[in-house]
């Protein structure tokens, strides 16, 4: 039980101190700068000397100052969505063809999962290797398209 409650209180200490950390590197503080706030507002110069209360106190004083807190859900904006579509290989296009298309039939990346696992017995579409499988893939949502109407007209 005291483990549990020490784990607790690390996880609360380390997500203070990303966040600080995140205000300070935002606003452009200096160390210099941000030690004196510190040592003005908390007679201590470190974030790690303060308490749980008075790191919550700093990151409210770095928020008056115009930090704001953004969300970290850059990862999980297009959930599904195969990390491994950068490039101009053959197959990084055609995943981005089949993201277009299913961007055009409003249609989430779950979808596509599905499609595969019918399809090719394939779990997700991240491990598709073979581009005839993805070109069927492409195939079958034009298809479905055809069928509910999606505007194929900037499609090549």
């Amino acid at each position: 039980m005291a483990t549990r409650k020490a784990n607790r209180s690390n996880d609360i200490y380390g997500r203070q101190i990303k966040i600080i950390k995140m205000a300070q590197s935002q606003l452009g503080i200096s160390d210099a700068d941000y030690r004196e706030i510190l040592t003005q507002n908390f007679g201590k110069s470190s974030s790690t000397a303060l308490s749980v209360s008075e790191r919550d106190e700093l990151i409210k004083i770095l928020k008056e100052k115009g930090f704001e807190l953004k969300a970290v859900n850059g990862r999980n904006k297009y959930p599904g969505r195969p990390r491994n579509m950068d490039g101009n290989t053959p197959r990084a296009r055609h995943l981005r063809k089949i993201e277009a298309l299913l961007t055009v039939g409003k249609k989430p990346w779950s979808y596509v999962h599905s499609m595969a696992k019918d399809m090719y017995g394939v779990d997700d579409i991240t491990f598709m290797d073979d581009l005839s499988e993805l070109r069927g893939i492409i195939t079958a949502l034009r298809r479905q398209g055809q069928r509910e109407g999606w505007d194929l007209s900037g499609e090549k």
